[in-house]
């Protein structure tokens, strides 16, 4: 692995610990930018989105999103939250599985024969 390929590893780590704390929607564009080569575009609209939502990052992280920014980006950069390591997700879990609610045979069974009549259920 070279060292370009190191960094967009460390870059691609960061949008990884991103999961769950901004939008699916922000991360597959951030992704599919940085699969096309754009890091340092992918770099700036991750500093945008995380200055908005007030969203933090580790040392660690701000450290690898910094090596592709722009001196045009400082101020933005600046506005994001230092957090630790430990990720907050911003779903609670109860440990207890809920009911399902409203489901019958009839329902079940046509879930079955949807999802049996799609390609990847075929073998």
């Amino acid at each position: 692995m070279s060292v370009g390929d190191e960094r967009v590893v460390g870059m691609h780590d960061v949008l990884l610990g991103l999961a769950g704390r901004v939008s699916d929607e922000f991360l597959a564009t951030a992704r599919q930018r940085l699969a096309e080569g754009a890091i340092g575009q992918v770099a700036e609209s991750v500093c945008q989105e995380l200055a908005a939502g007030g969203v933090a990052l580790s040392l660690r992280q701000m450290g690898v999103l910094a090596e592709f920014l722009a001196g045009s980006a400082t101020s933005m950069f600046s506005r994001i939250p230092i957090g630790d390591e430990q990720r907050v997700l911003a779903w609670h879990f109860t440990g207890t599985p809920s009911e399902p609610v409203g489901v019958d045979g009839a329902g079940v069974a046509g879930l079955v024969a949807v999802l049996s009549d799609t390609a990847g259920a075929r073998w």
